[in-house]
């Protein structure tokens, strides 16, 4: 066979490498795109050549434009099963703290998510990305939140009338039963708090006449609200 260059007009069927079939071209190792590999594989930009690339794509014509679904989908495809490094994530966490979006990147993200459900697994990475050190709020052994609220509620008890005795307590879950007063759930199943009918923050005292036994649960769902489930109770004894 005669060599290419000699037969410049002359097309050829040639074995594309990567994929392996025939296709008519001259001068070509690979059949498509797709085919080629890319020359930066393996490889890692220097420091100064991102610096350039930023400043390039700044005043690109991409400026104030979106990509296509099918651009997404392929850009989305390429990134699945990729798991970046720790010190990739410490990058990525530091370039968006302190970000502010706009009330329109806001609504979009949130358009975004509508009707999405996570998956049991990613359910559980979420929890546990957040817990303990990770949260952004831990400050050495307690998230910062809950140290400052429990400071507050000891003020609270400490400026209160009345003080009530580990007896007194006793004696009142003994009255009702050793029961929560809100969903009738005894201590066998859950443990019981010490609620308070008119609450410290509203200037509820810290004495007997003013605890009621409430589970966990239900003592968080009444919050900051001013509600007596004794006389519910006593009304339920005497049925």
């Amino acid at each position: 066979m005669a060599n290419e260059r000699e037969c410049p007009g002359v097309i050829y069927k040639r074995h594309c490498d990567a994929c392996g079939r025939y296709y008519e071209g001259r001068g070509k190792k690979y059949c498509s795109r797709p085919c080629r590999p890319s020359p930066m594989k393996g490889k890692k930009h220097t420091e100064s050549s991102r610096q350039l690339m930023g400043e390039h794509h700044r005043g690109s014509g991409m400026a104030g434009k979106s990509h296509s679904i099918f651009t997404r989908k392929r850009m989305s495809e390429s990134h699945q099963g990729i798991n970046p490094s720790e010190e990739t994530r410490e990058k990525i966490r530091k370039a968006l703290t302190g970000r502010v979006y706009s009330q329109e990147t806001l609504k979009k993200m949130s358009e975004g998510q509508l009707g999405r459900t996570a998956s049991d697994e990613t359910r559980i990475r979420m929890s546990e990305s957040h817990k303990g050190e990770k949260n952004y709020l831990w400050r050495g052994g307690r998230r910062i939140c809950a140290v400052i609220n429990s400071a507050k509620r000891r003020t609270r008890k400490k400026e209160a009338q009345g003080n009530i005795s580990q007896a007194e307590w006793a004696s009142i879950k003994e009255l009702y039963g050793n029961a929560c007063l809100s969903c009738g759930k005894t201590e066998s199943e859950i443990t019981l708090t010490m609620d308070h009918v008119i609450p410290l923050s509203i200037g509820g005292s810290n004495g007997k006449e003013n605890i009621q036994p409430l589970c966990g649960s239900c003592n968080s769902k009444k919050r900051t609200k001013h509600i007596d489930y004794r006389p519910v109770f006593a009304e339920r004894a005497t049925a």
